[in-house]
């Protein structure tokens, strides 16, 4: 986490509240290229959910800072939050329904081979 573009004064302690709410299962996914520091959780199937966090207080698109969270998934969905709270009550929903897609999935497969 040392990209001074990530702003790690302020995205370090948003990731650290992120993991502690979400779970241990998230790690810290930031590349020095990208504009902004990010944690990942890896679902099976090569699955996997990403959430870019603030670099910013205040958004200045030409300078590449940003005051919103984004959150990508595997299927380049992405969507655009303005808060913590909105950001884990999305993943979390988004993990369960990832969840049970794939228990839905899992069970046709198993109930079509019989």
């Amino acid at each position: 986490m040392n990209n001074e573009h990530h702003n790690p004064a302020l995205s370090n302690p948003i990731i650290d509240k992120l993991i502690k709410k979400l779970g241990s299962e998230w790690k810290y996914s930031g590349w020095s290229n990208d504009t902004l520091a990010s944690i990942t959780r890896d679902f099976e199937d090569h699955q996997y959910m990403q959430i870019f966090v603030p670099n910013a207080i205040k958004t200045n698109e030409a300078k590449d800072e940003h005051s919103t969270y984004v959150v990508c998934t595997s299927e380049s969905h992405m969507s655009e939050y303005k808060t913590m709270e909105d950001v884990i009550d999305a993943v979390k929903d988004g993990i369960d329904d990832y969840k049970y897609t794939v228990e839905a999935i899992e069970r046709r497969a198993k109930s079509e081979a019989l």
